[in-house]
């Protein structure tokens, strides 16, 4: 059983937190972030290889506790706008396990309530997030509940909370995930065997407490004060609304951050007229949802790549979607989700996509053939995927070196006898691989 050891402390520090609290709802912060910061990958779950590659491709941070050893910068991976601060305080509720007493008053004080008599807390409180998990071989439910946002205290104590126990020093750009204005909530089946969305939102948490304002409201207040806490540490802020046009122009004219995934994904959703009022070099678009689904397909990559270049939006990853980084084969895959973040970095002209071929002053895509230029090295990265394919090369540019890739796009030794260069033209020979990465190196 996890021992809740908060204590007094959110009621010693609720009052530091009172000015972010007091900031006005509406109140427009920007912050000045160079292109770099939205050159990122970001997943939740960590692996070296992750690290490893986004260095290798020219990211500028990731969400890997192993980034700075790498020389690169570290997004703090997720804090979520919606769960009650206990999540992080003391890990997720597991329903096999319950409250004690002690637990049980404080989160009728901080949580939102749902039905005052349950005494079950899955019955007992809104629901922010969850899964159903096996544990000692019965299904029980991990999740945790909302905030109560209708009360002046409870939010004050969230923000004085993560001031206080975050470790800033560590962080250098922060990804608030769950920032939808509505609050939809999941419901447990009474057997614990299945949760799901139940297509309402929280509209009133019935907690004894105050009621300082409305969800919404409340929402809104403490989604300011939390924007302008990670300001005060002078970290930009990187935020998922799951769908640009369903809640991103409502976010950016109310508390505007620096970056937005668009998670959703989807040829629809990730072009340009469905973001209103946000610009789209501060978007990061995706294969559609779930990714876990169409991370490996071509068409769909290739797809989303051409919208994002033509654009100018950003090709990273988001939360689940790491697989195209860990599986073997998906060097087209890796290079598809770098070029328009190299187009943007290299401010490439020329750009275009007309549904099968995306082209740049630096960069060229169809089912043939993927290649672009490293803004940083230089160097060509190329994947053939025809025997008929051709790398064209600059005016006066000659091959010096052409080396394989591994399964993260990491050189591996020397192949210059798989490529036969006549003129300007660079073309596969008998040894070379298809649908395998190579990069040269040009002069």
């Amino acid at each position: 059983m996890r021992v809740f050891i908060f204590g007094g402390l959110i009621i010693l520090l609720a009052f530091y937190a009172t000015d972010w609290l007091e900031a006005s709802p509406t109140r427009v912060l920007v912050t000045l972030v160079d292109d770099s910061f939205h050159n990122h990958l970001h997943t939740f779950k960590s692996h070296p290889n992750i690290t490893k590659h986004a260095k290798q491709m020219g990211y500028a941070y990731t969400s890997q506790p192993d980034s700075r050893a790498e020389g690169l910068k570290y997004m703090y991976p997720r804090l979520d706008a919606n769960y009650v601060w206990m999540v992080y305080r003391n890990g997720w509720y597991w329903s096999d396990e319950g409250l004690t007493p002690t637990q049980r008053e404080e989160y009728d004080r901080y949580a939102c309530v749902r039905n005052p008599q349950a005494t079950d807390p899955v019955e007992r409180y809104y629901i922010a997030w969850g899964w159903i998990k096996m544990r000692s071989g019965i299904r029980v439910f991990k999740g945790g509940f909302f905030i109560d946002y209708q009360n002046e205290e409870t939010l004050n104590a969230a923000i004085a909370y993560y001031q206080n126990a975050l470790p800033w020093e560590k962080f250098d750009a922060i990804f608030l995930d769950q920032v939808d204005r509505e609050l939809p909530f999941w419901q447990v089946s009474p057997d614990k065997t299945s949760i799901a969305l139940t297509g309402a939102a929280v509209t009133a948490c019935l907690n004894a407490s105050p009621r300082n304002y409305s969800v919404q409201d409340g929402f809104l207040r403490y989604r300011t004060a939390l924007i302008t806490l990670f300001r005060s540490h002078g970290l930009p802020i990187s935020a998922n609304v799951y769908q640009i046009g369903a809640y991103g122009e409502e976010l950016h004219n109310t508390t505007p951050v620096d970056h937005y995934y668009n998670e959703h994904g989807g040829q629809d959703t990730n072009d340009v007229k469905t973001f209103g009022s946000i610009p789209p070099g501060i978007v990061t678009v995706e294969v559609p949802y779930p990714q876990s689904q169409t991370y490996a397909d071509f068409d769909t990559t290739l797809t989303t790549a051409g919208i994002a270049g033509r654009q100018g939006s950003w090709f990273g990853s988001y939360g689940e979607a790491n697989q195209w980084m860990l599986t073997p084969g998906m060097n087209a895959i890796q290079l598809l989700r770098a070029i328009p973040n190299w187009d943007n970095l290299a401010n490439a002209t020329g750009r275009s996509w007309d549904g099968a071929v995306y082209r740049s002053s630096q960069s060229y895509a169809d089912q043939t053939i993927v290649y672009g230029r490293h803004p940083k090295t230089g160097k060509l990265f190329v994947v053939f995927r025809s025997v008929t394919a051709v790398l064209p090369l600059r005016v006066s540019e000659t091959v010096v070196s052409g080396q394989c890739v591994d399964d993260i796009f990491i050189e591996r030794g020397d192949c210059a006898g798989h490529f036969a260069v006549n003129g300007n033209e660079v073309r596969l020979t008998g040894s070379g691989q298809l649908n395998e990465g190579y990069i040269m190196e040009v002069r």
